[in-house]
């Protein structure tokens, strides 16, 4: 596509903004519209852009007026714009725009009219799949499957083996959307033959339903990487295999963090109870992404086998609130004070913290002695966000006997002058360089 001469999205919103703030005794729609007359294209190719952010309907008119300037960017702009405010009176002139001699502009105009899904547009757009630009076939294509024609499924069944690969991915989705299961075979021989990526294929197939694509997906799950692999998972499950969790808990120890992550995602979405176990398992996996993930994935499946590994990990500070909320689900219910107390903390309920603090003080200063890393820096969080100054003897003294440098960070990073000096001396003292950082973990004195 063409680079936009218009000003950019950001800029038009913030200008907008400014205008309606400063200028609220003018009708903004009217402003836009007469903007569109501007001899200058700049002007009118922002009031296009602008009339559409406004979603007024009074803009629709001088939109469809605007598909016919000499101007490919205000054509462009208008396209849009007419697709976004959801007229159906701009499907005939959007139909005779998918004949614009610039690309950019019948590209706009095919994503237009999927989004108004009118059937009027069905016969236009089949004849755009034809189109020279790739860029046109692809949001004609899609535009179709918004719309769920059938009669478009035998062009689309042509695109599959179209030059262009992207092309072919949308056709095979179209497809899918479109639910003929005339497609099943065509789309499985594409993807025997290399010519279809997996993914496409498995979000196609998944669609359609059809169990006699099983096979086919279970052969190219074992050759494709972890997105391929979680799209084939999720068609398999969707066509009612069970296998598809049993194909997706290996993913859970791989040595990926992203693949761990979106292991123990599906898996909860599954709601299958096989999951249990394995998602269990990394409740205490390196990564705390991965942690969150598996207690959010254990709290959907609903299994209360999970309730007592989650009540373990309500002392892990980035994924103890994943864990209680999980428990929330479970009617899991605390009854010792420590289960109190890291329940309160890790749901950052300030009421019930102040309500148990006598007790709270006494556990937590107990954790800070623990060999455990993510025991002794959930205690550091929870007496920075408790933001007690009584506390603060007690951490100075602790940084000067058994500061380390990932202590140190934590201080300086507290939002507390004490503690950002005592952290700020000790990392001087052993020759380290601390600087103030966010970092995944951000716990404010006195702020949750």
């Amino acid at each position: 596509m063409k680079p936009l001469r218009a000003i950019k999205v950001v800029v038009l919103v913030l200008l907008f903004t400014f205008s309606v703030t400063f200028a609220a005794d003018v009708d903004e729609v009217i402003n836009q519209i007469n903007r569109l007359k501007n001899k200058n294209v700049v002007d009118r190719a922002n009031a296009a852009e602008i009339l559409g952010f406004l979603g007024d309907k009074r803009g629709v008119d001088p939109l469809i007026s605007a598909l016919k300037d000499f101007d490919w960017q205000v054509r462009f702009n208008a396209t849009k714009s007419l697709g976004d405010l959801g007229e159906k009176r701009a499907v005939e002139p959007l139909i005779a725009t998918l004949k614009d001699s610039d690309s950019s502009v019948r590209f706009s105009s095919a994503e237009a009219l999927g989004k108004l899904n009118d059937k009027k547009a069905v016969e236009p757009l089949i004849a755009v799949l034809k189109d020279s630009n790739a860029s046109v076939r692809i949001r004609a294509a899609e535009a179709l499957g918004k719309i769920g024609e059938k009669k478009a499924a035998d062009r689309l069944l042509v695109l599959l083996r179209d030059i262009n690969i992207d092309v072919r991915c949308a056709a095979a989705e179209a497809l899918g959307e479109i639910h003929d299961v005339n497609a099943v075979m065509p789309i499985i021989s594409v993807l025997q033959n290399g010519n279809l990526p997996l993914g496409s294929a498995a979000q196609a197939l998944g669609k359609l339903g059809d169990k006699r694509a099983v096979e086919p997906l279970m052969t190219a799950f074992g050759k494709a990487d972890w997105t391929g692999r979680f799209a084939t998972a999720e068609a398999i499950g969707k066509l009612g295999d069970k296998r598809s969790v049993e194909l997706v808990i290996p993913a859970l120890q791989d040595g990926n963090d992203w693949v761990r992550v979106k292991a123990a995602e599906f898996l909860g979405k599954s709601k299958d109870k096989a999951a249990v176990e394995p998602l269990t398992a990394v409740l205490g996996d390196k990564d705390y992404l991965v942690r969150q993930s598996a207690a959010n994935a254990l709290g959907s499946i609903g299994d209360a086998k999970a309730a007592s590994a989650l009540s373990e990990r309500l002392r892990d500070w980035p994924s103890g609130p994943n864990a209680a909320e999980a428990l929330k689900k479970l009617q899991w219910k605390p009854q010792s004070d420590e289960e109190k107390v890291y329940f309160a903390f890790a749901l950052r309920d300030k009421q019930q913290i102040e309500n148990l603090w006598p007790q709270a003080r006494t556990i937590l200063a107990r954790d800070l002695e623990s060999e455990d890393v993510i025991i002794h820096e959930n205690a550091l969080y929870s007496f920075i966000a408790a933001g007690k100054k009584e506390n603060i003897p007690m951490l100075v003294s602790l940084m000067e006997n058994k500061g380390s440098k990932a202590m140190a960070e934590i201080y300086i990073n507290s939002g507390s002058q004490e503690l950002f000096d005592a952290g700020e001396k000790w990392a001087k003292g052993h020759g380290f360089v601390v600087k103030k950082s966010a970092g995944p973990v951000n716990v404010t004195w006195g702020k949750f």
